[in-house]
């Protein structure tokens, strides 16, 4: 999939151009004078990597803890996707949360 946006985040700038994307990783930068063929054209809106939370005890109504319950990190994760979130180290001192965060880690989510 190639996407076309005025404004796309990189390390030295917003830039002008297209992204390659392949299975939702971007692949390959092209800046706009390479006139490539668009999937999707975001005039120019922002776009931006995902962000990587490296430290974080919850959000959206949930603490990450003792009480913590599996539908809970789902919703705290979805929320987190929702702000642009894509990978999270959830931060807790509670054994039992670190087992339950370890185990929904080894399986696909919907969400961050």
């Amino acid at each position: 999939m190639i996407i076309k946006s005025g404004s796309i985040y990189m390390e030295d700038g917003c830039k002008s151009g297209y992204l390659k994307i392949e299975h939702g990783i971007i692949k390959e930068y092209f800046p706009a004078e390479n006139a490539l063929t668009a999937d999707a054209d975001y005039g120019d809106n922002l776009i931006i990597p995902g962000i990587f939370d490296t430290h974080n005890h919850g959000g959206f109504g949930i603490g990450i803890g003792k009480n913590s319950t599996e539908e809970d990190i789902k919703i705290y994760l979805k929320g987190l996707a929702s702000n642009g979130v894509t990978a999270v180290f959830p931060t807790t001192a509670e054994l039992r949360s670190m087992q339950l965060i370890s185990r929904m880690a080894e399986e696909p989510q919907d969400g961050a």
